[in-house]
């Protein structure tokens, strides 16, 4: 049981290591192992507090329409859990079953998206400006001592 747990938290601790920032640039539309993806990211603020969101609108190989949308307080970054992709407005008796998806890198031109444990190298094919672009970056915390 321990080893199971130990082998848990390394994983885990693996992910938050190679976790990279998902920048607003990102956006736009990426084709790749028979999937067609259109990658929304831009800031929007909650009730002042600067937050993200990215969405996600995917195409999958059997032309099923799916979406998924995530909030993030501050930078959205890869190899964060995975979303779950929902089929959108299937208009048939049995809709087809919902995907894990997790955005595993990301650099220019390029996009590795996960799709239910297999990874998917998707490639630009059109940029997207995003709708309220952001930064990303680590930023120091300041403290401020009163009475000095």
């Amino acid at each position: 049981m321990r080893s199971l747990i130990l082998g848990a938290v390394l994983a885990l601790a693996s992910l938050c290591a190679s976790a990279a920032d998902l920048p607003s640039s990102a956006s736009g539309d990426y084709v790749g192992g028979g999937w067609h993806c259109r990658l929304l990211a831009y800031a929007h603020p909650v009730y002042g507090y600067p937050s993200t969101v990215t969405e996600y609108r995917c195409t999958d190989p059997q032309t099923n329409q799916r979406y998924a949308a995530r909030t993030w307080w501050g930078c959205p970054v890869t190899q964060a859990y995975p979303e779950v992709l929902y089929p959108w407005w299937t208009l048939v008796l049995a809709p087809p079953p919902n995907v894990s998806m997790m955005v595993a890198s990301v650099s220019p031109g390029t996009l590795t998206l996960v799709f239910d444990g297999s990874p998917v190298v998707m490639s630009l094919v059109q940029a997207i400006p995003s709708p309220a672009p952001y930064t990303c970056g680590q930023t120091a915390l300041r403290f401020r001592v009163f009475g000095r």
